[in-house]
């Protein structure tokens, strides 16, 4: 019922702001459980969701997060991991939105990764790892993967995810200018940089609270404040 509840939320708010996407985490690990009747939990849940979202023409978006410095403990954790549970989901509004800091931090092979998991991927966050900065501040070659992500033809948002090495009008700058990595191409190109950091996103958070609308017209996507749960048949409240 909880479940529901937010899917059917948030395709109203996905009406009131034209997003057409909405993020959804599948929630916690649970070591009493075996992994794979966690996965088969969460392909069920996944397929309840797309039945609400479906019809509004929203898309879930899945985001694999790193467990070794941000968010320990969760269950998704890798794109192999998220495209597997997309394939056997077998919805058109089921995707992946690929986290490239965080999968830096899991697993690395980025451009690899992402070329194996392309038909379904939705979205892209960016941020530099370590410090979680605009690009080209990090051990990441945006610039490859940029490029590689404008050669696919892609047509999304990357959304910038990310917090600001240098907080000053020139450290702004820097910031718009290592988001073009592609300069040259972007000219030619059609993609889209929701232009908000992570210290934006929680003023945000803050600024709109109990109004999801202006953070979900500014980002492109809505945040749906529910777990698909790992453990559990969320939709029956068991």
């Amino acid at each position: 019922e909880m479940l529901t509840k937010r899917m059917k939320e948030g395709v109203e708010l996905a009406k009131r702001t034209g997003a057409k996407q909405a993020l959804v985490v599948p929630g916690r690990y649970d070591e009493r459980l075996h992994r794979d009747f966690q996965t088969a939990n969460v392909i069920d849940n996944l397929r309840y969701c797309c039945d609400i979202v479906e019809p509004a023409g929203l898309t879930i978006v899945l985001e694999p997060l790193n467990v070794i410095h941000d968010h320990p403990g969760l269950f998704l954790t890798g794109i192999p991991q998220a495209y597997s549970i997309c394939r056997a989901v077998n919805r058109k509004s089921c995707k992946i939105i690929n986290d490239i800091y965080h999968q830096q931090i899991t697993e690395g092979n980025i451009i690899p990764n992402i070329e194996s998991a392309w038909d379904e991927i939705g979205a892209f966050h960016c941020g530099d790892n370590p410090g979680r900065n605009e690009p080209g501040t990090g051990e990441i070659n945006y610039r490859n993967v940029f490029r590689y992500i404008y050669s696919r033809n892609y047509n999304g948002v990357i959304c910038m995810e990310h917090g600001v090495s240098n907080r000053t009008k020139e450290g702004e700058i820097k910031v718009i200018e290592g988001n073009q990595l592609w300069k040259g191409d972007q000219e030619k190109g059609n993609l889209s940089i929701t232009l908000s950091t992570l210290l934006p996103m929680h003023l945000f958070l803050i600024n709109y609270k109990g109004s999801w609308d202006g953070y979900a017209k500014h980002r492109k996507i809505i945040l749906v404040c529910a777990s698909v749960a790992a453990n559990s048949d969320s939709t029956s409240g068991s």
